[in-house]
């Protein structure tokens, strides 16, 4: 397993989760494929002008629930998840999804960022 490329996933779950948008970018290569289930993007200036990114939810609590990194070789990195977004006044579940992120990595940069979720 590559400690590196682990690394370089981790800083960006860390970035993603601080909402540093700039920490995000930096992991990515300029080339950088953006792929989700609603469209790709490519390159980095294209994510840049592109890319919306949801804000906190105040009337919503989060609940991440996340496997280990598999190392598929070659700086190709997957990590299943589970999100469930529940309501700040009674706890009640109002969203959850079931997903894989798929990395790969090249000379320390994400070239390729893949999410796909399932709805519950």
């Amino acid at each position: 397993m590559s400690a590196e490329d682990i690394a370089v996933a981790e800083q960006l779950l860390e970035a993603v989760e601080r909402d540093d948008r700039e920490g995000v970018y930096a992991l990515f290569a300029e080339d950088i494929e953006y792929v989700t289930d609603r469209r790709t993007l490519r390159g980095i200036d294209e994510i840049r002008e592109k890319l919306s990114w949801g804000g906190p939810k105040e009337h919503l609590d989060e609940e991440l629930d996340a496997g280990e990194w598999v190392d598929l070789g070659d700086g190709h990195l997957v990590r299943d998840f589970r999100r469930v977004w529940r309501w700040k006044e009674g706890g009640e579940i109002a969203d959850e999804v079931r997903g894989r992120l798929d990395l790969r990595i090249r000379d320390g940069r994400i070239a390729r960022y893949e999410r796909r979720v399932t709805r519950d």
